[in-house]
């Protein structure tokens, strides 16, 4: 699979589900809020063994997370007339936006989808995430590699939170949104490769993309996915 350049992170969520149904409305472009990421001068080790320093980057709102010494974030938030959105990008040693930490600030708008057909969804690696999320009833959330099919037969490979519901093969869905919600007040946070992941992501037309769930799962095993699990892995939240 080649990599293309990936494409800006969509500002828009709800709540931490998995799927939707025909009668959902589109998504809605959400505003956001001012965010200054800083990065720690002390160097920290990766959440799981591995031999080089990491750095702490700290967001606006408290959450930290570890990444290589030689990544690098960018501020990419936004403020509307109702509210914000908070989110800081992360981008590897070769300046591609790999990841997205957002946090809506009281600036969404709304999320939704409709489809038909309902795509198979597979999980290559999922743990409890630690990050502490706002529990929603006996809802779970995990840091996961997964792919989900397209209809030209290629899939879409997401790396990020995600609520366990989005493995659940008895839940029709249209997306799998990466979100769970913040301790401090339910509002929605991502941090993820991309937002959401849906079966209308042709493969052709997405940094994600890839020929078979088996080059997938492939990405998922090597040590740029694993170091992309990695990152999303050590996200703390602070309530």
């Amino acid at each position: 699979m080649h990599r293309i350049r990936l494409a800006p992170l969509v500002a828009l969520v709800a709540v931490a589900v998995a799927g939707c149904s025909a009668a959902d409305a589109d998504p809605a472009s959400s505003p956001g809020s001012t965010a200054s990421p800083s990065a720690s001068s002390t160097p920290t080790t990766a959440p799981s063994a591995s031999e080089e320093p990491w750095q702490t980057v700290t967001a606006d709102d408290g959450a930290t997370w570890s990444m290589p010494a030689d990544w690098t974030t960018v501020d990419a938030s936004t403020e509307g007339e109702v509210g914000g959105w908070l989110q800081v990008d992360v981008l590897d040693e070769d300046g591609d936006r790999v990841l997205s930490y957002a946090h809506d600030l009281g600036g969404l708008s709304g999320l939704g989808g409709a489809c038909q057909t309902f795509p198979e969804v597979q999980s290559f690696a999922a743990e409890p995430s630690q990050a502490g999320f706002q529990p929603v009833r006996d809802e779970a959330f995990l840091d996961a590699a997964y792919a989900i099919e397209q209809a030209d037969g290629s899939v879409v490979l997401s790396i990020g939170v995600v609520p366990d519901s989005a493995f659940d093969a008895s839940i029709p869905r249209c997306l799998v949104y990466n979100s769970g919600l913040h301790p401090a007040n339910g509002s929605t946070v991502s941090f993820a490769t991309d937002l959401q992941t849906g079966s209308g992501d042709a493969a052709s037309s997405t940094t994600w993309g890839f020929g078979s769930f088996d080059e997938a799962r492939a990405f998922a095993d090597s040590a740029e996915g694993q170091t992309l699990l990695q990152v999303v892995e050590s996200l703390r939240l602070q309530p």
